[in-house]
């Protein structure tokens, strides 16, 4: 198991381990940074993926909740893995949020998002993506072609893994590609070949709908096999926000489902589109 998937499963075993013991004797993370000798802060870093933790903390933890056996074993094994060397890869060509992102990915059972202004990833033709990329002065120019390839495959490899994904945008999504007169209509054309994929659902939601609870942000929710495990991703130019906080994630997943049932449904939504391109 490469070390940075290793890194994210030992935190979701991890995180297992507290809410079981959270339920069982109600252990919170301040007692878990008590056996560790840290600050809480760090804990909820460790449970999150986003910072490593040493073998020796491992067996700490592992000793206070009683883990013994098979499971004890595999905790061990986890962490061993995670301990690796990762293989050097040039700085800036997979930004390490994207590159997190795409590990939990793999795990997770659908993909849901809403999008404000800009067209998904997943949904954006090369040539969209590839403008995207180089609009952004923190990716570097030697990088961008990579990064671009990353993005197009990340869709087929979704869909052959069988992932559902369901797309929510805002009108702008739509008008600001305007913008981009030369790729507006391929784009949409592009979106309505998609929005016939079994696996893929995508909703518009117009301006006419007036404001609602997602206006103004977007953001991903990865639905995993146990929700318990599900999370939400936010992200900005140089920022991106890890919410796993299970009563947080509920509310993202309430605001979504709201979101969605006010957006046009898919099939007004290709009707609507295909309005958009006849205009063009």
């Amino acid at each position: 198991m490469d070390p940075a998937q290793a890194k994210d499963e030992l935190a979701r075993r991890l995180r297992g381990q507290l809410a079981a013991a959270r339920q069982a004797t109600g252990t919170t993370q301040a007692d878990l940074a008590r056996v560790l000798g840290c600050e809480p802060a760090k804990v909820s870093r460790v449970l999150s993926g986003s910072r490593g933790i040493t073998a020796d903390e491992v067996l700490k933890l592992l000793d206070f909740f009683g883990v013994a056996g098979d499971v004890r074993r595999e905790i061990e094994e986890l962490s061993r893995a995670a301990a690796r060397r990762r293989p050097k890869v040039a700085p800036g060509a997979q930004p390490e949020k994207f590159s997190r992102l795409l590990r939990r990915e793999q795990t997770a059972r659908a993909f849901r998002s809403y999008s404000t202004e800009l067209v998904p990833g997943m949904l954006q033709l090369p040539e969209l993506a590839l403008r995207v990329i180089r609009l952004n002065p923190l990716i570097r120019p030697e990088d961008r072609e990579a990064l671009r390839d990353t993005r197009v495959a990340r869709l087929h490899r979704l869909l052959a893994a069988g992932k559902e994904l369901h797309f929510i945008l805002s009108e702008a999504v739509i008008r600001c590609l305007a913008g981009e007169s030369d790729l507006m209509g391929p784009q949409l054309r592009h979106m309505i070949e998609l929005s016939e994929h079994d696996q893929i659902t995508i909703q518009v939601m117009p301006f006419s709908a007036g404001i609602h609870a997602a206006s103004g942000f977007g953001f991903v929710l990865l639905e995993q096999r146990d929700p318990a495990d599900n999370f939400v991703f936010l992200e900005s130019l140089a920022e991106v926000t890890w919410v796993e906080e299970a009563h947080l994630v509920k509310v993202y997943a309430e605001v979504l489902e709201d979101v969605g049932m006010r957006a046009l449904a898919p099939p007004a939504t290709r009707d609507w589109l295909t309005n958009v391109v006849s205009e063009l």
